[in-house]
């Protein structure tokens, strides 16, 4: 049996790409900028920033979530499927992909969902 190979995966690549811009923009910032303004301006870019690292940190339990179930095997009369939702967070909209198990006749369950205390969804 061959070895497999994991590549590896920066889930917050995209927030310290985020981040870097924010501290170009910071820097060039001078002169002009009220106050008011600068921290009006901080608060969204922030807000965006804890965004982005929310969405990593979800891509990141989902891809581990991804890896285990790749290395059990589904019990019988057990179909998994892969879902996604939206979350609506403090920062804004984020989305959580997961495996939903189901079992004929019996609702989907989702144990990402139970370990983040996640509501149901409507």
């Amino acid at each position: 049996m061959q070895p497999q190979h994991v590549l590896a995966v920066d889930h917050f690549r995209n927030t310290v790409g985020l981040f870097e811009q924010t501290m170009q923009w910071l820097r060039a910032e001078t002169g002009s900028t009220t106050h008011c303004q600068m921290e009006r301006a901080l608060r969204d870019r922030g807000f965006e920033l804890m965004r982005v690292m929310y969405q990593g940190w979800l891509d990141q339990r989902s891809f581990e979530e991804r890896q285990q179930a790749a290395g059990e095997k589904s019990a019988p009369g057990v179909e998994v499927r892969g879902f996604g939702r939206n979350i609506e967070c403090d920062f804004g909209r984020v989305r959580l992909s997961q495996l939903g198990y189901q079992r004929a006749g019996q609702a989907t369950e989702f144990p990402l969902d139970r370990e983040l205390n996640l509501p149901e969804e409507s």
